[in-house]
């Protein structure tokens, strides 16, 4: 029983004369008695009889009202509640629960106004001002809401309370606040799990997973049953470095949801192979938990523990055996394997199937083909990029022509024909291939028609048909736009995980909390420019994570836009606009965007600066930029390489990215040279020519990049770095609270040269 049925029971109705207001507060005594002793159906009948002795009873229209919100029938609580109000205008209580009945019904403004009524009343309703506090937080209106909360705290100290300050603190990148209101209310209530979740966030955004840790698992502990606390305290054992345990948790959790998969996919790249389940992997690189890629290193791992793999690696390959590898050909299929023992081993089993092509048509087992389709989708993907012993290229170029005649004849084709042909060389590149993929093959042979054939002859027409939006006379941008016609990179299969739909200012917000961000323009739906999208994956996965978003993906070469072009129909997206242009061209359009991105391409003009400058002509106000540029620090290795091809006379064709290769291959591994072998793009050939053999690489250095910020008017917002990077520079570094001094991340990058190494990526807001 609470306050406002305690004063009804003492003051009693007052709003009839004669007998009729003895008879009405008789039969509400009744209504008190049954609803604090829980008999509700008893509580209510006798508010009706009292409404029938005095209809305009107010704390019996108050009580029903109460009764009918608890029961979750709003429209008659609002109905009983309006009633009692208009009885009762003085009482802050009536009108406080009208307008939990008006929330509960969405009438948001309704709402507002009875909880600004109810303080009138009674300035000091907690319940009423922590509405109100509620309804304005919804509305996004944080500083009006915070000032609610801290009139409500001023009543009384309350834990529910002190936690809505906090998150409000959060989402205004106030993360020390946050950890002072949360503090609090686990002094006040040390078993809230909504204290200890909202202290878990907020030490995450300062920096400290290990502190978070603690708080983490004691809000699983409290709810057993809630599976986003679970995949929350497997997120936060990720951040502190404990992957083992952060998979086995994961693990547990993969059928609840899809955050936990991605948990998987990030926990296994920390954790000992031997603890990777190799079945479960082999799900993650198939469908997409996180970019196969970043999972071949792992995978090769596991696989190196298997009895066939060992065996292949011997140079003893049983098809049928590594057929029946699940994680084996998912992997084939997927990315290219990097490691140079898994490639000569795959190259020798792919010249032991020439032998057998050339030499007989003996059917194939089902799992013996299993293997041999992954194999040849594997060379694909690869570029063809391995080593073939002496004479193979003469045999396979014979095959290939064996297998042209086939066609044209309208002969039968042996499979092995087909996939020997298929494990050198593109099948589009044999006369007559198109003829392939109206015969009836196998489904894992017409996955790889489909891979060599008709995707390629699809990306074709796809180009074909693109617009071209600017000059295209420049010669540098001509001889860059050549390399990728030649070598569209990356040549990728499946797309990363689709990350949790947002918009940009609240992306930016949760991703650098301590940022000086300022509102960002476009709201839920922006117009994202990618600036040299390549082969799409950018702009799909910002898509994905923008979902309300208009992008305008460009790039010099049609043979990448049209791969683009394809994955992104095939993925079901919309609203992404593909065509040609050159980003230095792009002012002259007049357009002007929201989000623009630029990772990994303005490196390759021969002023970069030149071509920031252009893409900053294109940004609106308050606009956000990511930017992606190659580190002089962390590029040593790949300078040196490069100085060695130059001295060798090395051409940028297939055989003199061989020739590169072999250099390397045959270093000390701890040289500079040889440490180029650990690079993946060192596994395919597209990806080893940007490498090692691209027309234009300039090198920037932050203190270059500080100066252009500075200059340009822009805040750096902060890097995308590895969680465990971002606290090693934390700890060196903890008065640059947001991490954003320029200065302290050039001595940081000073003391470890390879913290940039997959560039310097970060966002900077206009």
């Amino acid at each position: 029983m609470n306050r406002h049925e305690r004063r009804a029971s003492r003051r009693g109705a007052g709003t009839t004369s004669g007998s009729a207001p003895s008879l009405a507060n008789v039969a509400f005594a009744e209504a008190v008695q049954h609803y604090r002793a829980g008999r509700i159906p008893e509580a209510e009948a006798a508010c009706h009889r009292v409404l029938g002795a005095a209809q305009k009873h107010g704390e019996a229209l108050h009580l029903l009202g109460v009764v009918a919100l608890q029961q979750g029938r709003t429209e008659a609580a609002y109905d009983h509640l309006s009633k009692a109000v208009e009885a009762l205008p003085r009482s802050a209580d009536a009108v406080f629960h009208l307008g939990l009945a008006a929330t509960a019904l969405g009438r948001v403004e309704d709402a507002a106004a009875r909880y600004r009524r109810a303080v009138q009343i009674e300035p000091r309703h907690q319940g009423a001002h922590n509405n109100l506090g509620r309804l304005l937080y919804e509305q996004g209106r944080l500083e009006a809401a915070a000032a609610s909360y801290q009139r409500a705290l001023a009543l009384a100290p309350d834990p529910r309370v002190l936690c809505n300050l906090g998150r409000i603190r959060l989402d205004q990148r106030r993360p020390d606040e946050a950890a002072s209101c949360y503090s609090a209310a686990l002094a006040l209530a040390p078993g809230m799990a909504q204290a200890h979740d909202g202290m878990g966030t907020t030490l995450l955004a300062l920096g400290r997973p290990e502190a978070a840790l603690p708080h983490r698992r004691r809000v699983a502990k409290l709810m057993p049953g809630e599976a986003g606390a679970r995949v929350r305290l497997a997120q936060a054992l990720l951040d502190a470095g404990h992957g083992a345990e952060a998979l086995d948790l994961a693990i547990g959790l993969l059928s609840d949801s899809d955050p936990a998969r991605q948990v998987f996919a990030v926990a296994v790249r920390q954790a000992p192979p031997e603890r990777v389940p190799a079945d479960l992997l082999a799900r993650a690189i198939a469908e997409g938990w996180g970019r196969p890629r970043e999972l071949a290193r792992i995978a090769v791992a596991v696989l190196k523990q298997r009895p066939p793999v060992r065996d292949l690696l011997g140079g003893t390959p049983s098809p049928g055996a590594l057929g029946r590898e699940t994680l084996l050909c998912r992997l084939l299929e997927a990315t290219p394997i990097p490691d140079l023992d898994f490639e000569r081993a795959l190259a020798a089993a792919r010249h032991g199937l020439l032998r057998q092509a050339m030499r007989d048509a003996a059917p194939l087992t089902p799992d013996a083909l299993a293997f041999w389709c992954a194999l040849a989708r594997q060379f694909f993907i690869t570029d063809y990029l391995a080593d073939c012993p002496a004479g193979d290229t003469e045999k396979a170029v014979a095959l290939a022509a064996r297998l042209s005649a086939a066609l044209e004849a309208e002969a039968d084709i042996p499979v092995l024909w087909t996939l020997a042909a298929a494990c050198h060389a593109s099948l589009l590149d044999i006369p007559h291939s198109e003829r392939l993929l109206a015969r009836r093959w196998p489904d894992a042979v017409q996955e790889v028609l489909r891979q060599q054939v008709q995707e390629p002859q699809e990306e074709t027409v796809r180009a074909a048909a693109l617009s071209r939006l600017t000059r295209m006379d420049a010669p540098l941008s001509a001889a860059v736009r050549r390399q990728y016609e030649e070598n569209p990179y990356p040549r990728w299969v499946t797309p990363g995980p689709a990350t949790p739909a947002t918009d940009p200012g609240a992306f930016l917000a949760n991703r650098f909390p301590r940022a000086a961000l300022k509102p960002v323009p476009g709201g839920a739906e922006p117009e994202i420019l990618i600036a040299g999208c390549g082969t799409g994956q950018q702009p799909i996965e910002m898509k994905r994570l923008f979902p309300g978003a208009r992008v305008l993906a460009i790039d010099l070469s049609l043979a990448s836009l049209g791969y683009a072009q394809r994955k992104t129909t095939e993925l079901g997206i919309d609203r992404i606009a593909y065509a040609q242009a050159d980003l230095l061209q792009l002012p002259a359009l007049g357009r002007q965007f929201d989000v623009i991105a630029a990772s990994g391409v303005l490196h390759h003009l021969a002023d970069p600066l030149s071509g920031w400058r252009a893409l900053l002509d294109c940004l609106r106000p308050g606009g956000s930029m990511l930017l992606g540029f190659y580190s002089e620090a962390a590029r040593r290795d790949v300078v040196a390489a490069r100085a060695a091809i130059a001295e060798r006379g090395l051409a940028p064709t297939s055989d003199g990215v061989r020739a590169a290769r072999r250099l390397i291959a045959e270093a000390e591994p701890s040289s500079a040279l040889g440490r180029l072998a650990r690079s993946s793009d060192f596994y395919s050939l597209s990806a080893c020519r940007d490498l090692l053999f691209h027309v234009q690489e300039t090198r920037l250095t932050l203190p270059v990049i500080a100066g252009f910020i500075a200059a340009n008017g822009l805040t750096l917002l902060g890097f995308d770095l590895p969680a465990a990077v971002l606290a090693t520079y934390a700890a060196a570094f903890p008065a640059d609270v947001a991490m954003t001094d320029l200065e302290c991340w050039h001595q940081f990058e000073t003391a470890h040269p390879a913290t940039f190494a997959a560039m310097y990526q970060f966002w900077v807001q206009r």
